[in-house]
């Protein structure tokens, strides 16, 4: 018993010895500065990294620039033997405050910046169509009446059933049966985020009709129903017979089907 006694004296002399230590060191004025030095370090490069290693965001880098697919052979047998393919989406507006309920709030000569993250919760890669500037605003189904591709956005407003639509906006990607790789499909690796980035400047919400207070619900959706097909000159160039077909034909293993995010509720206050 006088053993063990000892050894817990010996412990509690141990950890009284780091706490005085640990204090004298914290209340000594220049490792102070040291400390506040090194907290300020850490905050400047919690700012920059995001900005030199875009993957390292909290919704990932930009879809429209990772990577290409290979073609050809060179592509995901567990993604090709997965018929789902287990995509989703979410929308997270950058808003520099929120309103009472916890809804991200702007002023209303602010713009709205949307960031529509694309999640990859399977165990295969998965190769998207997307581009830049071609994402469609307006009631969901009108536009999925029209066959829409790609990215199309819904925003209504509070106490109506009617979603606002951009007059100027593009009506979705172009439907092609061939895609250019290198420009229109980009790779989205297993467990992995990427985002596209929407900017509606206060002159592109006014003229969506947005001009006073309010608040506002915003969905977003993704649609393709190509899986692509290789066209004849890579295919001519190919050293491999293409062994991922669709119907007889080498296809290009775009994924195909429709998303939806839940909505996530903003308000647009008084200046």
């Amino acid at each position: 018993m006088n053993v063990i006694r000892g050894a817990r004296g010996r412990a509690s002399d141990a950890a009284g010895g780091a706490y005085r230590r640990s204090r004298g060191f914290f209340i000594d004025t220049e490792n102070t500065k040291i400390v506040l030095a090194l907290v300020v370090l850490g905050v400047t490069l919690s700012l920059a990294i995001p900005n030199v290693f875009p993957e390292l965001k909290r919704s990932g880098p930009d879809c429209t620039s990772l990577m290409s697919p290979p073609g050809g052979n060179q592509r995901s047998m567990l993604a090709e033997n997965d018929n789902q393919q287990d995509l989703a989406l979410e929308v997270d507006i950058d808003a520099p405050e929120s309103n009472g309920d916890g809804d991200p709030k702007i002023g209303l000569n602010d713009s709205l910046v949307v960031d529509v993250v694309f999640k990859n919760e399977d165990i295969g890669a998965v190769t998207l169509y997307l581009r830049d500037g071609f994402e469609a605003i307006g009631p969901a189904s009108s536009l999925e009446a029209t066959n829409i591709t790609g990215l199309y956005l819904e925003i209504i407003p509070f106490g109506s059933t009617q979603a606002l639509t951009d007059p100027q906006s593009v009506q979705g990607l172009p439907v092609v049966e061939t895609f250019n790789k290198e420009r229109e499909l980009h790779v989205l690796q297993s467990r992995r985020r990427c985002v596209m980035r929407i900017i509606f400047s206060p002159q592109r919400l006014a003229r969506m009709g947005i001009i006073g207070p309010g608040q506002y619900g915003i969905k977003a959706y993704y649609r393709n129903q190509n899986v692509g097909f290789v066209g004849q000159e890579e295919l001519s160039e190919a050293s491999a017979t293409p062994m991922f077909l669709t119907n007889g034909r080498a296809d290009q293993g775009v994924w195909t089907g429709r998303i939806q995010s839940k909505e996530v509720r903003f308000e647009i206050a008084s200046p």
